[in-house]
């Protein structure tokens, strides 16, 4: 459903397009009064009668739109609520909001609901609006996370512990991505992230446990962080890293583990630092390659009394690696 509760016409700041092809475009914040924020399309869903188990799929391909998924617990009666706050040039209010895109609730009846960003006009290779969408859910559905942004930013966001997260994929071809996870979450799915132009971070907290077997982040310009303490593993996993341009940075803290898994690190220009807080019985080895730049890593460990060992495979062509373990 197409719900255009406008809020408001706002004079904003000015933005900028600038098209590198037909149909792409990126959006420059600037200090004039060309452009204004039209207005918020808003929808929202009730709480299911009768319903413990709901499941939320957010299936989103969206263009000039930078989309913020948060879960927590809501002040309304409601499991999903959407604001698309729309911008864009003066002279295309009149365009508003019969030719913005927007989202769609849609559900079976039994729980399960999905959450679709419709192009109003998908071939459009003129001007598109800019929008900014920020999704609320309950979190205590299971979300499933599937998106992709052509220029904008996309971001999932969880508030409460013990929350409970399937990750497809989050591509931005423009933008960053970022994924925050509290304590307590169960993470399943593919756990792929690609950024062409952007940073990719991912903050996992303690007691989380990745039931995955792959964990793969795609850089083409930009960097990628990792924070993870204390996290549980299902199996051994691989997790792969490959940027063009720009740094990895990881930060881990773990007091035990019982699996082990391969880190591979791919990268042409730039620096791989990693921080290790380590059980002294985890095991850690490094294998590193280096064309132009320096190498600092500890000595390579064995693991005993049962924990698990982490090998890093590092290879940058122009930077520095340096990692250290505590």
């Amino acid at each position: 459903m197409k719900n255009s509760n406008l809020f408001g016409i706002i004079v904003g700041s000015m933005v900028i397009i600038a098209g590198i092809s037909a149909g792409t475009y990126f959006a420059v914040k600037n200090t004039s009064f060309r452009y204004i924020e039209y207005g918020v399309l808003s929808d929202s869903e009730p709480l299911p009668l009768g319903i413990s188990e709901y499941n939320i799929l957010i299936d989103c391909e969206a263009e000039t739109a930078s989309i913020t998924v948060i879960a927590d617990l809501m002040t309304e009666d409601n499991i999903i609520e959407i604001d698309n706050t729309v911008s864009g040039p003066k002279s295309k209010v009149d365009d508003y909001p019969d030719k913005a895109d927007y989202l769609t609730i849609t559900d079976d009846g039994d729980g399960n609901y999905t959450i679709n960003f419709i192009k109003e006009d998908p071939i459009r290779l003129t001007y598109r609006f800019s929008h900014e969408v920020e999704i609320r859910v309950d979190y205590r559905a299971k979300l499933i996370i599937d998106m992709e942004v052509t220029t904008g930013s996309a971001e999932v966001i969880l508030e409460q512990p013990d929350q409970e997260i399937d990750i497809v994929s989050m591509v931005a071809t423009t933008g960053n991505i970022g994924l925050s996870l509290p304590s307590e979450t169960l993470v399943t799915g593919d756990l792929f992230f690609e950024a062409t132009t952007g940073s990719i971070s991912v903050d996992i907290n303690e007691d989380c446990t990745l039931d995955v077997d792959t964990f793969s982040l795609i850089c083409t310009t930009g960097s990628v962080y990792i924070d993870m303490v204390n996290v549980n593993f299902t199996s051994d996993i691989d997790v792969s890293v490959d940027i063009t341009t720009g740094n990895f940075n990881l930060d881990w803290t773990q007091d035990s583990i019982l699996t082990s898994h391969y880190f591979n690190i791919q990268g042409t220009t730039g620096d791989i630092t990693i921080d290790l807080t380590f059980n002294e019985n985890i095991g850690t080895t490094f294998s590193t390659s280096v064309t132009t730049g320096s190498v600092n890593v500890p000595s390579n460990t064995v693991n005993q009394a049962g924990m698990g060992l982490i090998h890093f495979d590092l290879d940058i062509t122009t930077g520095s690696i340096l990692a250290t373990r505590h």
